[in-house]
């Protein structure tokens, strides 16, 4: 090991290296440190390549020792990151561009529905086909059931008042979700231990509740401008 750690420091490439040890050369093409082929993957050899000198050095780096194998990297080439040609990222531009419009189309329709349903309006059988309820039933804060984002919005809507439902929407990732609340249930009594747990939940559930409102709110505000004949 000596022996090739001195010849290694004094060649300036690695093929003298792998010849006279009979050691597997191996070229990889360029990548990101967050991209390294697998077998250049380790924290060791990654901290190696991606030092400030490595390719300024331009040389052989030291013998880095893994687990069950050593390994030597030598600089081909350094390519600075720049953004991609659009030719190259076209088609996830415009998978981007339609998911946007697609949320920002659930949301307007979704609210044209709470609006109606909120007026005690019947739904025609096109807006009733353009979702399904689901029954959640004794829901608490800390159930699993629903996603925590409309778990917080539920909690957020006011206490129905009797025989009256009340509706709500909220964006949960990519879907609008419509939110029926029937009744709501107080516990008739909570030891202490619980109702310092509550307050933690409630807290962060209002949280989750305001960013989920201004990620809402933000998208509802975006625009987005792009060339359709490029795509």
């Amino acid at each position: 090991m000596d022996n090739l750690a001195v010849l290694s420091f004094e060649s300036s490439n690695l093929e003298e290296v792998a010849a006279q040890n009979d050691l597997k050369l191996q070229t990889a093409p360029a990548f990101s440190q967050g991209q390294a082929p697998s077998a250049l993957r380790d924290p060791k050899v990654l901290k190696a390549i991606f030092t400030a000198d490595f390719f300024e050095a331009g040389r052989n780096s030291d013998i880095i020792e893994l687990k069950d194998k050593a390994v030597i990297v030598h600089p081909i080439k350094f390519i600075a990151a720049a953004p991609k040609p659009f030719k190259e990222v076209q088609a996830e531009v415009k998978i981007a561009a339609t998911k946007v419009e697609a949320q920002k189309l659930a949301a307007e329709k979704g609210r044209k529905l709470i609006a109606k349903l909120r007026a005690g309006q019947d739904l025609t059988k096109k807006e009733q086909a353009l979702f399904q309820w689901q029954d959640h039933s004794a829901i608490d804060r800390r159930s699993d059931k629903v996603s925590a984002i409309v778990l917080a919005k539920a909690f957020a809507m006011p206490k129905p008042m009797e025989n009256i439902t009340t509706f709500a929407g909220v964006a949960d990732q990519s879907d609008f979700v419509l939110i029926q609340l029937e009744d709501v249930q107080t516990p008739k009594a909570v030891d202490l231990e619980k109702s310092n747990q509550l307050a933690i939940e409630l807290r962060r559930d209002a949280a989750q509740a305001l960013t989920a409102l201004l990620i809402d709110a933000l998208k509802d505000d975006a625009k987005i401008e792009y060339n359709s004949e490029l795509l």
